[in-house]
């Protein structure tokens, strides 16, 4: 059995999956979505810390 058949194909694929990720990354950075991720969650995190720092307010005033 050759074994350069099996190989042919296995660096096929894995080329046709770096494609795939590059892709992927330019239509991200296209429209902007990874930026928008970060930001929605900085959002929820400060939106975290002031329920949380609203709360220790409250129970100080009981």
């Amino acid at each position: 059995m050759d074994i350069s058949a099996p190989f042919s194909i296995l660096l096929g694929l894995l080329a046709v999956v770096f494609i795939i990720i590059g892709i992927r990354e330019v239509i991200m950075w296209y429209w902007k979505i990874n930026r928008i991720v970060k930001l929605l969650e900085n959002i929820e995190e400060n939106t975290s810390k002031l329920l949380r720092k609203n709360k220790d307010k409250n129970s100080d005033i009981e």
